[in-house]
C-alpha cells in the first residue's frame, strides 16, 4: 500500500522526473558522466532511477570497449599502410623508368599495359598516404613540421603541377587571383599542399569538358587567409552536403563520373585545417558551380606562443606583421 502520496500527485510526478531531465540532456548529446541521483526513500520511482544508472553503467562500459577497439583499428591500419607504401613506392619508381627509358622501344599494347599498372600504384600510394594521415589525425600525432610559408607559392606550385590533369580532363585553370597582399602564413607546407592539391584535383574531376576552375587567395583582417577554389562543375546534391567531410563518403555524381576514388581527401583536408584553428566550408549551385573555402590562420592557435626549432613562434608572427602593409 502506497504511503504519503502528495496531494498534488502531478507536481510530485514533474518534480521526480524533473530530477532525471539534465541526465537525458547530458546524453542526447553523447554525455554519459553524470550519475543519477538515487533517492534514500522508496517510492514508485525508486525502480526508474535504478534502471536508469544501470543504463548509463552499461552505456559507458560500450563507450571504453569501442574506444579501445578504434584505437586498434587505427594501429593495425598504420602499420598495414606503412608496409605497403615502401615495396608500392619502389614498383612506381621501376614502372616510371620503364616508361621513360623504354617508352620507343616497348610495343604499343604492353606500353599499354604498363601504364594502366602505372596509375593503378599511384592510386594505390594515394590511398595508403591518405590513410596514413587521417590515422596520425585521428590519433592527435600528425607529423607535422610548422614553419612560415607562403601560401601563394604552394597555390603556385599546386597550380604547375596540375595544368596536365586539367588539359587530359579538357578544364581550364584560370590564373590565380590575389586579392591583396598575400603575407606567409605559419603551417605545415607538406600537409598544406596535400590539402589545397585535394580540392583543387576535386575541381577538376569533377567538372564538365570545357569547364574551368578558378583559384583565388585574399589576406582577412591581418589574421587569416581565405583560399576559394572556384569550379563549374557537376556539384553536390543538396541530400549529400552534410556527409560530403565524412570518411569514406563519395557523392553521388562524383561516383559516377569518377568510379575510383578514396572518399578521404575531403575528410583529411578537414581535419588538417580545424587542427591549426582554421575551417572549410562550401558553398553549391549543383550542375552549374561550386566554392570550397580554406581559411588559414596566419598564426595557428594550437601554436601560438609555443617553442619551435629552437625559435619563438612570437618571433614569426612580429616578423609577419613588420611585412604586412595593412598592420
Amino acid at each position: 500500500m502506497r504511503k504519503n502520496i502528495p496531494r498534488d500527485y502531478k507536481a510530485y510526478v514533474r518534480q521526480k522526473l524533473g530530477a532525471l531531465t539534465p541526465i537525458f540532456a547530458k546524453a542526447s548529446v553523447g554525455d554519459f558522466a553524470s550519475d543519477v541521483g538515487i533517492p534514500d526513500e522508496h517510492d514508485e520511482f525508486m525502480g526508474l532511477y535504478v534502471g536508469v544508472q544501470k543504463m548509463i553503467v552499461v552505456i559507458r562500459k560500450q563507450i571504453v570497449q569501442l574506444s579501445h577497439e578504434s584505437a586498434t583499428k587505427t594501429e593495425f591500419l598504420m602499420l598495414a599502410a606503412h608496409q605497403l607504401r615502401t615495396p608500392l613506392t619502389a614498383i612506381r619508381w621501376s614502372l616510371e623508368t620503364l616508361l621513360e627509358e623504354y617508352k620507343a622501344k616497348l610495343p604499343k599494347d604492353i606500353k599499354e599495359r604498363i601504364t594502366e599498372i602505372y596509375r593503378s600504384s599511384l592510386q594505390m600510394i594515394e590511398l595508403i598516404n591518405d590513410l596514413l594521415n587521417i590515422t596520425q589525425f585521428e590519433r592527435g600525432e600528425p607529423e607535422t613540421t610548422f614553419r612560415l610559408v607562403d601560401p601563394l607559392d604552394i597555390t603556385r606550385r599546386v597550380f604547375d603541377e596540375a595544368i596536365l590533369f586539367a588539359k587530359e580532363k579538357a578544364v581550364t585553370l584560370k590564373n590565380i587571383v590575389c586579392k591583396n597582399e598575400i603575407p606567409k602564413i605559419m603551417t605545415d607546407p607538406k600537409y598544406l599542399h596535400e590539402a589545397i592539391s585535394n580540392l583543387v584535383s576535386n575541381a577538376i574531376k569533377y567538372n564538365k569538358t570545357g569547364g574551368s576552375v578558378c583559384i583565388e587567395l585574399e589576406h582577412m583582417n591581418h589574421r587569416k587567409v581565405t583560399l576559394c577554389i572556384k569550379d563549374t562543375g557537376i556539384g553536390i546534391p543538396k541530400k549529400e552536403r552534410k556527409k560530403i567531410f565524412t570518411r569514406f563518403f563519395r557523392g553521388t555524381h562524383a561516383a559516377l563520373k569518377e568510379p575510383e576514388g578514396t572518399g578521404l581527401g575531403l575528410f583529411f583536408v578537414k581535419a588538417f585545417v580545424e587542427s591549426t584553428g582554421g575551417r572549410i566550408w562550401f558553398e553549391c549551385e549543383e550542375n552549374k558551380e561550386t566554392r570550397f573555402y580554406l581559411e588559414l590562420l596566419v598564426v595557428p592557435k594550437k601554436h601560438t606562443g609555443v617553442s619551435w626549432s629552437g625559435q619563438n613562434i612570437i618571433h614569426g608572427v612580429n616578423s609577419i606583421h613588420e611585412k604586412s602593409p595593412h598592420h
